[in-house]
């Protein structure tokens, strides 16, 4: 696919460039920016990372979400709630799910400026990144008993047995050092 598309290289993964649209008939989408595009369009990769840099954020604004706030979201949209038990465990579970506001396509939020160090709380928490799929990343604070072994196999596993294929991030693990201010593959 990276053959016929504009990216820019992050680490293991590749920023892909979408165009985003809104209308009446077809209401909310994106469309995926290929070489044939910026042809038409007279523009290269560069200007199109400057596009998406100064537009991303704005069009796309983040949330970050517990778990147990995901899941009552999905619940509410297939009728289903979860019991007071299950709720109380999700609640107090240390993971937050960062995505956009539309949950599509908001991994990418993991690089908007500055974000990360302010969930970090000015550099008092490092945590793991586990890349749930293309729609959202998984932060989890790293409390020192965490096993990054342990958090690479369920993140394969995850993507193996419950990610689409074409929305599977990377298998990576990865991990934000608030001292750095920056996100590096640990495993």
């Amino acid at each position: 696919m990276l053959e016929d598309i504009p990216y820019i290289e992050f680490l293991d993964l590749a920023i892909c460039f979408y165009y985003a649209y809104h209308g009446d008939a077809l209401g909310d989408g994106t469309i995926l920016i290929h070489n044939s595009h910026m042809e038409l369009w007279d523009t290269c990769t560069a200007e199109l990372f400057g596009v998406a840099k100064r537009n991303t954020q704005k069009l796309f604004p983040w949330v970050c979400s517990s778990l147990a706030e995901v899941l009552d979201e999905i619940g509410a949209e297939d009728g289903e709630q979860a019991s007071a038990e299950d709720d109380i465990f999700l609640r107090e579970m240390p993971l937050q799910v960062l995505s956009n506001e539309k949950r599509t396509h908001g991994a990418i939020c993991m690089l908007y400026p500055d974000l990360l160090d302010g969930l970090a709380g000015k550099g008092q928490r490092n945590f793991y990144i586990l890349p749930s799929s293309v729609h959202e990343v998984i932060l989890l604070t790293d409390t020192g008993t965490e096993s990054a072994g342990e958090l690479k196999k369920m993140v394969t596993e995850v993507n193996r047995t419950q990610v689409a294929p074409e929305e599977v991030l990377s298998d990576s693990l990865y991990y934000y050092d608030s001292t750095d201010k920056r996100v590096k593959i640990i495993f």
